[in-house]
């Protein structure tokens, strides 16, 4: 698998596995979403330029977070997609939907790196 004729890595927790690399067509690196200096080192190891979120927990944010902190200090990685899809939100909304607080918390992450993001 490629992006823009660019090879693909993912970052998961599962562990590495050879198989399933060659199966998916992308490099798999295993990492602790709670440890953000080390997500940023697997990052920069392998040169990931932009991070494409898939994470959906909506108990707790706090691995986007991580995720979010890891990216920006991550020399090699330079933007980040988050996994927050849905129309344009307000936080005149946030009140009474949860999933729109979420979002709103990582977006204000996002707004405070040096990361190109689109959300």
């Amino acid at each position: 698998m490629s992006i823009f004729g660019t090879p693909a890595t993912s970052i998961a927790r599962a562990i590495a596995d050879e198989d399933r690399e060659k199966k998916i067509g992308a490099r798999i690196l295993p990492v602790d979403y709670s440890n953000a200096v080390n997500i940023a080192k697997a990052l920069e190891e392998s040169n990931v330029h932009t991070v494409v979120s898939t994470l959906g927990n909506m108990a707790s944010v706090q691995p986007d977070l991580n995720l979010i902190a890891a990216v920006d200090q991550s020399a090699a990685t330079k933007r980040y997609v988050p996994s927050i899809w849905a129309a344009k939100s307000s936080r005149a909304y946030a009140e009474g939907m949860p999933i729109i607080k979420l979002k709103i918390l990582i977006i204000d992450a996002l707004e405070k790196t040096n990361l190109e993001f689109s959300a």
